[in-house]
Parts: C-alpha cells; sequence; structure tokens
C-alpha cells in the first residue's frame, strides 16, 4: 500500500520506517523536500531517513505525499498543521 505521511520529524520518521518494514511504499511530506541533510528536531535528517528506507521510501511536499498515498497519516505538529492542510486540501 501507498502511505503518505504529513510530517517530517521523529513521529513521522519512526511511522514511516516502520511502514517500510512492513512492506509499504512511504513518502514522507515536509514543508521543504530540497532541505534533506537538516535535522528535524530529535530526528535525523530527511537524508539518513532515505537512505534507511531504500527504494520504498520517498520524500515530497505535503501536497505531493497526499496525493501519494492510498493512506494518510498526519504527523505535524501543531505549527506546521495549519500549513500542510491548507497546502494540502
Amino acid at each position: 500500500m501507498k502511505i503518505g505521511i504529513l510530517g517530517s520529524g521523529m513521529v513521522g520518521q519512526v511511522i514511516g520506517a516502520k511502514l517500510i518494514e512492513l512492506g509499504h511504499e512511504v513518502m514522507i511530506g515536509t514543508r521543504d523536500p530540497g532541505k534533506l541533510d537538516d535535522k528535524k528536531g530529535w530526528a535525523g535528517s530527511l537524508g539518513a531517513w532515505l537512505n534507511q528506507a531504500g527504494a520504498k521510501g520517498k520524500v515530497g511536499t505535503f501536497a505531493q505525499a497526499a496525493a501519494f498515498g492510498e493512506t494518510v497519516v498526519n504527523a505535524s505538529n501543531y505549527a506546521a498543521h495549519s500549513h500542510s492542510s491548507r497546502s494540502t486540501f
């Protein structure tokens, strides 16, 4: 199943990694997908997550992740929530 995750912090990365481990394809949505080397709060960088995720992991904008997923998970923090909602729906 293709799953979009809105939020690239620790929660989004951990959920994404587990879903990939279970055989799903995952796209994590973030405000700026070009900043793969930036550390995401207490989580690692999205570049490190992509390296671990392999071919089943992708990174895009919130809108791209929402469009990608047959199921969408909101793992954004409150501050990012209004941004992800506006850009996605």
